[in-house]
């Protein structure tokens, strides 16, 4: 009976240190940073894992990675649901001049690595991010109707393995017609598929079909979620410390 009653808490104390709900893992490009500031991880920081900051691979341009505008027939960005931000915040922006036809990931990609500490590993549920084109036309020389169609398509490595693509790719869409953005398409990818893993890369890569200074798609609120498991061996750790209190009581 001794040991039944010191087993039941180790238990207990086991099924209480594994989360069971998803939360936000990583955050980026919330709106109201801008440029490199806007790369940084803005979730909350964990014991159990680790984000490395966003990179852009392949645009055009180390400095001016963010807008809140796109010219003056375009005025300001759109407000994005993901960040809650509204018209005029950050977006990260990729000129269609300098973007390739489809998306890949050896260029023209936004990336990140997610990492367990000491063992622990990570099961992801999903990634969300805005994605909105947009075409401003003013003093390109070129009479008529113009437009964008751009691409977005999340890839996802596992434990350093190859990048497979994830969901379908979301598509955003624009013409110069009405002087505006075009409209805000929210991904939301489905990656419940990984589990276990030590260590995830996610590369978010963007392609269109224009090749022209006056067109650009933008990204904003990229929000990865999951549930971080703690290893067994921290378990067993907490679950003895626990059996030797009780027992020293």
């Amino acid at each position: 009976m001794k040991y039944t009653k010191l087993i039941l808490p180790v238990v207990a104390l086991a099924v209480a240190c594994t989360p069971a709900n998803a939360a936000v893992l990583a955050f980026f490009v919330d709106g109201t940073d801008a440029d490199a500031a806007a790369l940084a991880n803005k979730a909350d920081v964990s014991p159990l894992f680790t984000v490395s900051a966003l990179s852009n691979v392949g645009f055009a341009g180390t400095t001016n990675i963010t807008r809140n505008e796109f010219g003056t027939a375009n005025p300001t960005t759109p407000a994005g649901s993901v960040a809650g931000s509204s018209a005029g915040s950050e977006y990260l922006f990729q000129r269609s001049s300098q973007t390739i036809a489809e998306p890949g990931t050896t260029t023209d990609y936004y990336g990140f690595t997610i990492t367990g500490n000491g063992g622990n590993t990570i099961d992801l549920t999903s990634i969300r991010f805005n994605f909105v084109a947009a075409v401003n036309d003013e003093g390109d020389g070129i009479l008529g109707n113009e437009s964008l169609t751009a691409l977005s398509q999340v890839f996802a490595s596992v434990n350093g393995g190859t990048f497979n693509a994830i969901g379908l790719a979301v598509t955003a869409f624009d013409d110069d017609a009405d002087n505006a953005f075009g409209t805000v398409q929210t991904a939301n990818v489905d990656l419940s598929g990984i589990t276990g893993a030590n260590s995830v890369e996610i590369r978010i890569g963007v392609g269109d079909d224009a090749g022209s200074q006056n067109r650009a798609s933008f990204i904003q609120g990229i929000e990865l979620n999951g549930i971080p498991e703690p290893s067994s061996s921290a378990l067993l750790v907490s679950a003895l410390s626990l059996l030797a209190l009780r027992r020293r009581r």
